[in-house]
């Protein structure tokens, strides 16, 4: 098993972690004042403050060593990461059907238009 000493092989694994932490969670804040108030947007809203408290967690569980406190950042990014894909997928899906309109529309008016 590899056992990594560095972050990015120029700084500690503890500075990476804070500074992974602080990076998430200005993501995070970034999602929740500037999303959009739809249905969806609730559920990720819960979820990403839920994932700032891991944040949390991950920076106090760093500068603590505190290793148990990794396992709530772990969880609650995975749970993110899981909503994320499945939000990613339910707007491509969206998006695919009005590009199908976009396409099958002109088709369906050249095709009237010979037909007629």
């Amino acid at each position: 098993m590899v056992r990594v000493k560095r972050f990015c092989f120029c700084i500690s694994l503890r500075m990476g972690s804070i500074l992974i932490a602080l990076i998430d969670t200005a993501v995070n804040l970034l999602l929740i004042n500037f999303g959009k108030d739809v249905s969806s947007y609730h559920i990720e809203k819960a979820v990403a403050i839920c994932h700032i408290i891991g944040c949390v967690m991950l920076i106090v569980g760093a500068l603590m060593k505190a290793q148990i406190l990794l396992v709530f950042y772990l969880i609650t990014s995975l749970i993110n990461n899981i909503i994320l894909i499945v939000y990613t997928g339910f707007v491509f899906t969206e998006i695919g059907r009005a590009a199908l309109y976009l396409m099958v529309l002109p088709t369906a008016i050249i095709v009237r238009e010979f037909c007629l």
